[in-house]
């Protein structure tokens, strides 16, 4: 294998390795909004719940 195709299959593999961290820091910004919503619900259940006590 040639030089130039070595670099050329690094390259595809770092472009591959690039898209699929992407993707998980979409998976990661998406748990932690559903994370920060759950939170917030709850604080506004227990701010109702210490009202109604």
């Amino acid at each position: 294998m040639t030089l130039e195709a070595v670099v050329e299959q690094q390259a595809l593999r770092l472009a591959d390795l690039a898209r699929r961290v992407a993707e998980v820091d979409q998976w990661i910004q998406v748990l932690l909004d559903w994370v920060a919503a759950a939170a917030k619900d709850l604080s506004l259940e227990a701010a109702t719940d210490d009202r109604a006590g």
